[in-house]
């Protein structure tokens, strides 16, 4: 009987044990997690880090974003000695489930690539407090403690393609095709249309449409088709298929377009005529750096500028913009 409540104990103690590895979810231990956040970092700066990295939908969906962050995550798995981990989503209502999976296998950072993961990671992220989380190209209202965003100057990106549509349209009807709204797509499209007030005072309204690419791939071609029916010569797409449905068409309708996350002019070398670039892989893997030499701060908003060159325009914009307007944008860039 003495050898049987001894052996109940020690299976207790270990069921305890396996209770408490990874994060924790216990509303109690929500309180000073601020401090929890700081100090769980800096016990585990001398140990080998375990990163993992989730992406949205695969294909051409997110196809520049995914790749540039994955290179990121590959690049610091062979010169900073960590363990990663990729977890491939297919469908989006399973992102916080795949989260909470990841945040119960011990990670040490779990990157979400893609403004999609944006609420379901604020929700895990309330979950777990000691955790610490990244998200890339998306920026909060309200920043949480645990969560580090990637943001760029999307707004004076925005502004310098609505410099660039208001000179170059011939119909001075322009349009703009969003995608997941929220952060970057809101400030594309509030910059696109300062730019276009200031150099053209004749366009009175641009078109604006937001559409899920994800749920419905032909949504894009289909709202740009309409816009182009409606007298529409100049498009501003920030789609996350990488703005290619809709220059299939712009093409096939001869008009221009303006692409984002990567320069797009070889898919349609006469219709593209800029394109802004995003530089996904340094500051993904600059702050993976930062995270396994202990300079990381959780709830960080890291921007990436124009300024910087990790946005902005395309070299090959030169291709199509007349050099007076790309003269004007250049004296105009603010």
């Amino acid at each position: 009987m003495h050898l049987k409540k001894v052996l109940i104990l020690i299976l207790t103690v270990a069921m305890t044990a396996g209770m408490l590895v990874g994060c924790s979810n216990n509303p109690d231990n929500n309180s000073n997690s601020n401090k929890d956040n700081k100090s769980n970092i800096t016990d585990k700066n001398n140990s080998k880090k375990s990163i993992s990295m989730i992406l949205d939908i695969e294909g051409t969906n997110n196809e520049v974003m995914n790749n540039a962050a994955l290179l990121a995550l590959d690049n610091a798995k062979k010169k900073l000695n960590i363990d990663t981990n990729k977890v491939e989503s297919d469908d989006s209502s399973t992102f916080s489930n795949s989260i909470d999976i990841l945040c119960n296998d011990n990670q040490d950072l779990i990157i979400a690539v893609g403004a999609r993961f944006a609420k379901p990671l604020e929700k895990v992220a309330k979950k777990y407090p000691k955790q610490q989380f990244a998200i890339v190209d998306y920026e909060y209202d309200k920043q949480p403690s645990n969560i580090t965003s990637i943001s760029y100057e999307d707004n004076k990106s925005g502004y310098l393609a609505g410099l660039i549509a208001g000179k170059m349209t011939e119909s001075d009807k322009v349009g703009f095709i969003g995608g997941v709204k929220g952060s970057s797509r809101d400030k594309f499209e509030a910059g696109f249309k300062e730019g276009i007030k200031f150099s053209n005072s004749s366009i009175k309204d641009v078109s604006i449409e937001y559409v899920d690419v994800f749920k419905d791939s032909k949504s894009a071609e289909s709202i740009a088709k309409k816009m182009m029916d409606n007298g529409v010569d100049v498009i501003f797409s920030t789609t996350e298929d990488d703005s290619k449905t809709v220059i299939n068409a712009v093409r096939a309708k001869n008009k221009k377009v303006i692409t984002t996350n990567k320069d797009q002019h070889d898919l349609a070398p006469e219709n593209v005529i800029s394109s802004i670039v995003k530089d996904f892989e340094k500051p993904t893997y600059n702050m993976i750096q930062s995270f396994v030499n202990g300079n990381y701060k959780g709830g960080e908003v890291i921007e990436n500028t124009v300024q910087s060159g990790s946005t902005g325009l395309a070299p090959n914009s030169s291709q199509n913009v007349p050099p007076d307007v790309l003269e004007y944008v250049n004296k105009n860039n603010k």
